[in-house]
């Protein structure tokens, strides 16, 4: 990717460089390409949209995005996570189900205090 000076260049040249349509890359992305275009060009960008394009297309070079500076193969290699492929699959299916099931212990000291709370009001 060229070294392109705007955030929002940088953006517009991704979206050509997907192979879809722009206009399609803009409305996955929740904006419309006159964001991207005259004056508009000119300003910056949320968060939100950063995060937007970063989940619909986990390739896209962040630091690049970004700064405008692609990342080094250092960097890159950083960047990977250093988790085993076999967790990958269920391990956020798992973790989701560990934490309903807290939540659901705690919610039944919640109810075992508030029980406990009324008993002592009832005594006081």
């Amino acid at each position: 990717m060229n070294k392109v000076s705007n955030i929002k260049e940088r953006i517009k040249e991704f979206a050509e460089n997907t192979g879809e349509n722009k206009d399609v890359f803009f409305q996955k992305i929740g904006v419309t390409s006159a964001n991207f275009r005259g004056k508009k060009l000119l300003t910056g960008v949320n968060a939100d949209l950063i995060e937007k394009i970063v989940s619909l297309y986990p390739d896209v070079d962040l630091n690049w995005l970004i700064t405008g500076k692609e990342a080094n193969k250092e960097e890159k290699e950083k960047t990977v996570m250093n988790e085993p492929p076999e967790n990958y699959g269920n391990s956020y299916k798992d973790k989701y189900i560990e934490v309903l099931e807290e939540n659901k212990e705690l919610q039944k000291k919640v109810i075992n205090l508030l029980e406990i709370k009324d008993n002592l009001k009832k005594y006081s």
